[in-house]
């Protein structure tokens, strides 16, 4: 029999005797090949878990702080059109009499931010050759004044013309089968917004000039 003693080397993490080659330490369990890199104690695996979990619940509240809040209300025209506000004749007569007009005006209301805006009012003006032939003060209800956060409206507003040169406009009798129409040269929509910092912000945009006709 041999008396050879098997070759001993030290444990790399509580450096007691071990065998030679061998993987991993009897009295500490410590693993001596590549494995030791990937060990992790339960408290440390533990505390890992825990900042993940919180992170989730903490980073959003983060992002919310540091986020400027505001809102973006924006308008785009969607169409107008005049028609008879006050007519009147016979009832399947072929002409009607005209004594006012009023504007039917189509716009989109959107608000990209994360606050409320306000659509506070809008003011339709007509220009014809000479100059204003015409304008009128669109209210907007109540349930479309807010816009909230996200969303959109189409908000659809009839309104009175106040006519500035009756020349420019068709009153008295009129066929139903050749509609007038009035001759604009130039059409503006003005509306005013308040922003939710109570900023105010009035928006302008130019409406189609050409031939309105008028829907009786």
């Amino acid at each position: 029999m041999s008396d050879t003693q098997p070759e001993q080397s030290r444990c790399i993490a509580c450096a007691r005797e071990m065998a030679s080659g061998a993987v991993k330490c009897a009295q500490c369990g410590s693993f001596q090949n590549w494995r030791r890199h990937l060990q992790f104690s339960a408290t440390v695996l533990s505390l890992v878990v825990a900042i993940i979990s919180v992170s989730g619940l903490v980073v959003p509240l983060l992002v919310k702080t540091f986020q400027q809040e505001t809102s973006a209300v924006k308008v785009t025209f969607r169409s107008a059109t005049i028609n008879s506000w006050e007519s009147g004749g016979a009832a399947g007569a072929d002409e009607v009499r005209v004594d006012a007009y009023g504007i039917r005006v189509r716009i989109l209301v959107t608000n990209t931010g994360n606050k409320p805006g306000f659509v506070e009012s809008a003011v339709v003006k007509l220009e014809g050759a000479d100059g204003p032939i015409a304008e009128a003060v669109l209210r907007i209800s109540s349930s479309h004044a807010v816009v909230k956060p996200g969303t959109f409206a189409l908000i659809d507003v009839r309104s009175r013309l106040q006519v500035l040169e009756d020349e420019a406009f068709p009153f008295g009798m009129v066929s139903k089968n050749s509609p007038p129409s009035v001759d604009v040269q130039a059409a503006r929509l003005i509306v005013n917004t308040i922003q939710h910092d109570l900023q105010e912000e009035t928006l302008e945009i130019a409406l189609p000039a050409g031939k309105w006709e008028v829907e009786l």
